[in-house]
């Protein structure tokens, strides 16, 4: 199967957002984003294509179409990252992983759990 391209979801990614600094539209919330920032831009704007389901959104296609045809996309991708982990290229693994997690994130928001919410599970566990 082929890499998502986000670029190409109805503009999943970049999302735009206002830069504080510029006020002009960047893809990241400032010129020194990190790879943290792109995880919480992509969640945000998971959220917002449920919010408002805009025509033609892949992400507002698994939303409509439920909670299992999200759930076998997880679980879809989560193969794709073992087989690649296993037996493809690091290159590929780090596509599949990028899958898994726009995956997972659009699970996530289907059922109403915040990056928040894992980051304080993470936090908790480290102690």
């Amino acid at each position: 199967m082929k890499p998502l391209n986000f670029d190409k979801m109805n503009g999943l990614i970049p999302a735009i957002i206002q830069n504080a600094d510029t006020g002009k539209a960047s893809c990241f919330s400032n010129s020194n984003s990190t790879e943290e920032d792109s995880l919480r831009v992509l969640f945000a704007t998971i959220l917002d294509r449920q919010k408002t389901m805009p025509k033609g959104s892949y992400t507002a296609s698994l939303f409509a179409e439920g909670l299992d045809q999200i759930c076998a996309k997880v679980e879809e991708e989560s193969g794709e990252v073992i087989q690649a982990a296993k037996r493809e290229t690091k290159q590929r693994l780090i596509e599949e992983s990028a899958d898994l997690i726009y995956h997972l994130f659009v699970l996530m928001v289907s059922q109403d759990v915040g990056l928040d919410e894992v980051g304080r599970e993470l936090r908790r566990r480290q102690r």
